[in-house]
């Protein structure tokens, strides 16, 4: 990153969402992708570096925003499909259907522990 202080990303971050913004209104969608243009990267760098313990917090709290900006969009009567596909690959959202094939289904013993 081109970044040499927290504080610095921190302040770019803020005029990224700034420049987003009329009224306290968002009048520019904000996106991963935007963002990452915004402070000189891609989306695959700046996903890497919200792992980095230096800078997590602060593009966590970015990564926060947009998802709920994102989320907000499906309330709004524009088209699903594109959000959803954003919520899924950007910030791990799935399907339930998905979610409950992975979860044990109470009641059902499994034959490992049967064998125990």
């Amino acid at each position: 990153m081109k970044f040499k202080t927290r504080a610095e990303l921190n302040k770019k971050i803020e005029k990224y969402f700034g420049s987003r913004m009329e009224d306290g209104e968002i009048v520019k969608p904000v996106t991963l992708s935007s963002l990452a243009v915004h402070l000189g990267c891609d989306r695959r760098t700046l996903c890497s570096y919200s792992k980095k313990e230096k800078y997590y917090d602060i593009i966590t709290a970015a990564k926060a925003r947009i998802e709920a900006y994102v989320e907000e969009q499906l309330f709004n009567g524009k088209a699903a499909t594109g959000i959803i596909f954003n919520l899924k690959c950007n910030f791990r959202w799935s399907d339930g259907t998905e979610e409950a094939v992975n979860e044990k289904t109470p009641g059902i013993v499994e034959i490992a522990e049967v064998i125990e």
